[in-house]
């Protein structure tokens, strides 16, 4: 095989290499593959261009590769061009009781962690950052929306949420502020939930804030717009599927980032501060009223069009992105 593997280097025949790849994961022949991975991997520090093939091998071994390969993987790459985190790739079949011990880098422990309690596997990890949102999550938070791995692809799915009692939104857009005028910290958790969609492909986030949510909507919305109700479990689903999102080009950023964007969103809007109570978050959560909007305009791909009021104000925010624009 090294005879093989160094032709196909030299060469940089990529459509080889990735039939070699595609031929061990086969065969399950798992120390092979790290094998060509690293060959790969020197070869493109070198400057042949042959990292997709490395990046195919890091994938395969981190989604189907027994725990102490797939730990290697982890441990060692970033995840570039990948799907998404191999933190997220791996913690799709394999437990974290098993993985534990074979992953050395802390920070990518804690990753993998966070995925693998999302898949409903509690860990009982503690964070390395007594600031950061718990590794389990709590009684109170909702089933997060998860993506599914495949070897030749995956699925982000848009969660299923309930809207209910969809009623003709009665604002005056000039009441509203936005831009600068917008609560900077609410602003802030807005625009690093769709960060991914607005920095890494080419989408676009507006916020609006108002004493009433028809007017914030009012601010954002392109004509007649309506308000749908939701749940406040539903309203943190949709933001956590979207903090996890790349959106149309950008480059997922996993679950479990998606659901502390969520709590930090939840933390702005409470005016909460850090350290967030885990309970205050929750209570938060559930003490604000949620809605989802929609105006006479049909966004195609990415959409997040949600609005929220508390005692402290009301906020709307638009975002979206598109698959057909290029990044």
């Amino acid at each position: 095989m090294s005879g093989d593997l160094d032709l196909l280097i030299r060469s940089g025949d990529v459509d080889g290499l990735v039939r070699l790849v595609d031929a061990m994961c086969a065969s399950r022949d798992w120390d092979s593959l790290l094998g060509v991975r690293d060959a790969c991997r020197a070869a493109t520090d070198a400057g042949r261009q042959v990292w997709p093939a490395a990046t195919l091998a890091d994938y395969r071994l981190a989604l189907r590769a027994p725990d102490e390969l797939a730990a290697i993987v982890v441990d060692e790459s970033n995840g570039r061009f990948v799907l998404g985190p191999l933190s997220e790739v791996v913690a799709q079949h394999h437990r974290w009781e098993d993985l534990a011990p074979h992953l050395e880098d802390p920070v990518a422990a804690e990753f993998v962690a966070r995925e693998c309690a999302l898949r409903g596997r509690r860990t009982g990890h503690e964070p390395l950052d007594p600031y950061d949102v718990p590794v389990d999550p709590l009684g109170w938070e909702p089933p997060y929306p998860l993506a599914t791995y495949r070897d030749d692809g995956a699925d982000f799915p848009h969660p299923a949420i309930a809207v209910r009692d969809w009623q003709r939104v009665d604002g005056a857009a000039g009441t509203a502020v936005t831009g600068a005028g917008v609560d900077v910290t609410v602003s802030d958790a807005v625009h690093d939930l769709v960060s991914g969609w607005t920095t890494g492909s080419n989408g676009t986030c507006a916020v609006s804030q108002a004493d009433r949510v028809d007017d914030a909507i009012a601010a954002l919305a392109g004509g007649d717009a309506q308000r749908g109700a939701a749940d406040p479990g539903d309203a943190m689903t949709l933001a956590a599927w979207a903090g996890a999102s790349g959106g149309a080009h950008g480059r997922r950023r996993g679950a479990a980032g998606g659901r502390q964007r969520a709590w930090a969103l939840v933390a702005a809007t409470g005016g909460l501060d850090l350290p967030w109570d885990p309970d205050a978050v929750g209570r938060e959560a559930a003490a604000t009223t949620w809605w989802t909007w929609r105006d006479e305009t049909a966004p195609s791909g990415w959409t997040l069009r949600l609005a929220w009021s508390t005692p402290r104000g009301a906020w709307a925010v638009d975002a979206r992105d598109r698959a057909d624009e290029t990044a």
